[in-house]
């Protein structure tokens, strides 16, 4: 696994050994930030489920702002902190060691993200993922919530505006963007 481009463009990041913790392919990984574009410049992004860190190293890699991490396996936190370490990248991030769902309801704070990224393990329910994220509403106007999730997985109703999904191997990513004015609740 390593950066695709930025500033840290070519760095091999070290993977957490573990089960639970599929990494995001580079492929997927180049997708994803292709369709995201310049809207990653500048943003404050939230890489949820992190395992490596690889996707909010990315980010940072590609000019965000400031990337927050939130990962239950204290081994993978470690080994984020040594990513953002070696990329040079630690001084713009804030890691959350925990339940997802305590994190979610004690530290974000509302308005805040302009792109949140999730990719928790296959056998999560999106939905049960996604709600808290909406009840938090921690997600800017206008910003973008993605999952990632395994490809014959759907989900009929969310409370922000679906924009589409791309298919990639056995995953794919479905992209939703927060519009107060066509809220959904």
């Amino acid at each position: 696994m390593r950066v695709i481009s930025g500033t840290a463009k070519g760095q091999n990041l070290k993977m957490p050994r573990s089960k639970y913790i599929r990494p995001t392919g580079d492929r997927v990984k180049e997708a994803l930030f292709n369709i995201l574009g310049e809207t990653v410049i500048d943003c404050f992004f939230l890489d949820c489920f992190a395992g490596s860190g690889a996707i909010g190293i990315e980010a940072l890699s590609r000019g965000a702002k400031e990337t927050h991490f939130i990962e239950k396996d204290r081994k993978a936190v470690s080994i984020i902190r040594e990513n953002l370490e070696k990329t040079g990248l630690y001084e713009k991030t804030k890691i959350w060691s925990g339940d997802f769902y305590r994190v979610v309801k004690s530290n974000l704070e509302r308005d805040f993200y302009d792109i949140i990224f999730l990719d928790p393990p296959y056998q999560y329910k999106p939905l049960p993922i996604l709600e808290p994220l909406l009840k938090t509403d921690c997600l800017k106007n206008k910003g973008y919530l993605i999952l990632e999730t395994k490809k014959k997985t759907s989900i009929d109703r969310f409370g922000y505006d679906f924009k589409g999904e791309r298919g990639y191997g056995d995953s794919k990513l479905m992209f939703w963007q927060k519009d107060t004015g066509n809220m959904v609740r």
